[in-house]
């Protein structure tokens, strides 16, 4: 079984809670007047600062992962509330210090298309960066992964539970590709379909035919962008 570094998991988890959680914890904490601050760097280079209050997601078929549509930020906690949609950032900053993600705006892969096509969506959606790269970057979301078991006395119970799914982005096209999913089940033909998702870029199929072995994600999650940085 493979399964990421105990960091990186509880680094993605926390993006998880962050955007989809976090309206709650404000509700929750309101006697205390908690915020999270943040900064939302617009396309037009607008720079805006203020609170995150909330943030729509959805789950989209090409990722097997939730992916975030939109944010909504205030000035305060009390004030006003703005939503600006991922098409219209460009970078969104939330937390400070230690505990400050990052997170882009990129173009989603087209549904039933290959990775080696690099064919945009046309939608554009905001991931945390966890690898930052020169020419690629790499990307996390929280996936779910379902397993079906034999109940004692009969029937078929199922239980589901949230996954990191890795992506990477070329800065010179703005595609998000999955290519790797942090599954707690057995894992079988992951090598293929990590060439299958490294296959634009020859020099890093050939790096997984010779090179790579499987176990070395366990060790460093961020290998394949660091590879991919130093190949392109």
């Amino acid at each position: 079984m493979l399964t990421l570094k105990k960091e990186q998991m509880k680094k993605l988890t926390f993006v998880f809670m962050l955007l989809v959680m976090m309206l709650a914890t404000v509700q929750v904490s309101a006697k205390k007047k908690e915020t999270f601050p943040c900064k939302v760097v617009l396309t037009d280079g607008k720079v805006v600062k203020g609170v995150f209050i909330d943030a729509k997601t959805k789950k989209i078929g090409s990722y097997q992962g939730y992916v975030t549509v939109s944010i909504d930020v205030a000035p305060t906690a009390d004030g006003k509330v703005t939503t600006y949609q991922a098409a219209d950032i460009k970078d969104l900053y939330c937390g400070e210090g230690k505990n400050q993600n990052h997170y882009v705006s990129c173009f989603s892969l087209k549904n039933f298309t290959l990775p080696k096509n690099l064919r945009s969506s046309g939608k554009k959606y905001l991931f945390q960066v966890v690898y930052e790269g020169k020419k690629a970057l790499g990307l996390g979301c929280m996936g779910t992964e379902t397993f079906a078991s034999q109940r004692f006395g009969g029937g078929i119970s199922f239980d589901s539970h949230s996954i990191p799914v890795l992506l990477f982005v070329d800065k010179s096209n703005g595609i998000a590709i999955p290519y790797y999913e942090a599954s707690r089940g057995i894992q079988l033909g992951v090598k293929a379909d990590l060439k299958r998702n490294f296959a634009h870029y020859p020099k890093m199929v050939e790096y997984l035919d010779n090179d790579f072995k499987v176990k070395m994600l366990k060790d460093d999650p961020d290998i394949l962008i660091k590879k991919l940085n130093a190949l392109m």
